[in-house]
């Protein structure tokens, strides 16, 4: 399972080095990662306006400040890349993140019933967006 992650992440990396309007950062502690974020930009021109985005911090490091100094970067990278818009999924039953990207100025805009199928258990999703311009 170690190795499937550890390839998942390097194509990941790979993916986000095709355009400059995409962006991989790593928090670190100690030289472990105990947080990542990722943007990437659509390459469709009629949607290369957009982007969308993940960020994952381990649980024994939330409420710490991390989501946030990780949101701020994607929001100032995606701003000085001429993104307009960037959006992500979330899981609805995730308040702390919701409330994160509220406190930032996402707005909800739907519902995606089953979005997240983990443990064979589905989750639904809350999608969000910001408008940067």
């Amino acid at each position: 399972m170690a190795q499937k992650k550890l390839a998942d992440e390097i194509n990941l990396l790979e993916e986000s080095s095709k355009s400059s309007a995409n962006l991989f950062l790593l928090a670190t502690k100690d030289e472990k990662i105990i947080g990542t974020a990722n943007m990437k930009s659509f390459l469709r021109k009629r949607i290369s306006h957009r982007g969308t985005f993940g960020i994952s911090v381990l649980k024994e490091f939330s409420g710490q400040g991390i989501g946030s100094m990780l949101l701020a970067e994607i929001i100032n990278y995606a701003k000085s890349v001429n993104l307009e818009i960037l959006e992500l999924e979330v899981r609805t039953d995730n308040i702390p993140a919701i409330h994160l990207y509220k406190k930032f100025g996402f707005k909800e805009y739907g519902l995606y019933e089953k979005f997240f199928k983990i443990d064979h258990k589905y989750y639904d999703g809350t999608l969000m967006l910001l408008v940067l311009n």
